[in-house]
């Protein structure tokens, strides 16, 4: 007989971190409740890459009744949200759906916990280093400064704040997790690291002759998403609510991303690599790296993937990928 350790639900199931997540949990001896907007969206991802077989998936609106609904019915231990809009680009042509999703969302998951007969879930929140004051030199922590620059930012403040003020006010066991950018097989092939791997690849084999890009002098903290899904694991299992920040502070610019992708393949990235302003955000932080000591201190949690290792990660997977 399997031993079940309890039931967890993840809003956002078939993104990338709702995929890892769900893995952990599995692994982890949890029945996992998968929440989407859209059945049909979910049952694609689960054929193109062969995952969530085990999730029950349950469509919902994620307004409160619907969720309070899902409560009421799967008794949950652990709510993980990872649901929203994840393109800080598009958040600018998006705002409306970015804030509901980001936003939003968070405000309803906690208050359908709130007035569900069991408030002593675990509740915790995918939030983002969009939050940080970017003006302010790096690394950033939990203690740093906040100030958004772009509407996904702004819809992440307010879905943490929420979290802040629903477990000060109704002593809820909800937390924070402060993810900077962290890549994996899954991750959309329109964000800049799997675009790059990718890109390399399909220039390998002769299915193209050109990757287009933004600013190569941008610095970010590319962390892995698997280790990143653990540490968001680990901030269930405390006994009280904690806001952690995950980075590896070990920043990299775009240009030592694209030389290390393509040097793998062994080809150069000069000879087909194209700047194309289009791809410059608005407001682009030049220097962007987190500090991840709390993360160590509270969970025993360090990255161990980044940079070249990270790359030749994600591009043997794909290369495996069928």
């Amino acid at each position: 007989m399997i031993e079940i350790k309890g039931v967890a639900v993840i809003s956002g199931v078939t993104g990338q971190d709702g995929i890892i997540l769900s893995k952990i949990l599995e692994k982890n001896k949890y029945i996992v409740i998968g929440l989407t907007r859209s059945i049909k969206n979910a049952k694609s991802k689960q054929l193109k890459y062969n995952v969530l077989k085990n999730v029950k998936l349950l469509e919902t609106d994620y307004h409160v009744n619907s969720l309070l609904s899902i409560l009421e019915e799967y008794k949950p231990h652990l709510f993980f949200n990872l649901a929203g809009q994840s393109f800080v680009s598009k958040s600018w042509e998006l705002i409306e759906e970015t804030i509901w999703s980001q936003g939003n969302i968070t405000g309803n998951i906690l208050e359908a916990i709130r007035s569900s007969k069991n408030k002593d879930i675990k509740f915790v929140n995918a939030s983002s280093s969009e939050i940080f004051d970017s003006r302010l030199p790096p690394p950033y922590s939990e203690k740093s400064l906040r100030k958004p620059y772009n509407p996904y930012g702004c819809a992440q403040i307010l879905s943490t704040q929420l979290v802040e003020v629903f477990r000060e006010r109704y002593f809820l066991h909800a937390s924070n997790a402060i993810l900077f950018p962290h890549e994996s097989l899954f991750r959309d092939d329109n964000f800049f690291f799997k675009k790059v791997i990718l890109g390399v690849k399909k220039i390998t084999l002769g299915e193209c002759n050109v990757l287009e890009i933004g600013n190569t002098e941008i610095i970010r903290d590319w962390g892995c998403a698997e280790e990143y899904m653990e540490g968001v694991y680990k901030i269930s299992q405390l006994d009280s609510p904690k806001d952690i920040c995950f980075a590896t502070n070990k920043p990299q610019t775009v240009e030592q991303i694209v030389d290390t992708a393509f040097s793998i393949r062994g080809i150069s990235w000069r000879d087909y690599v194209v700047i194309n302003e289009k791809y410059h955000r608005f407001y682009e932080p030049e220097v962007v790296y987190g500090c991840p000591l709390i993360a160590k201190k509270h969970l025993g949690w360090t990255p161990k993937l980044w940079g070249k290792s990270l790359i030749e990660k994600i591009s043997a997977e794909l290369d495996s990928f069928k």
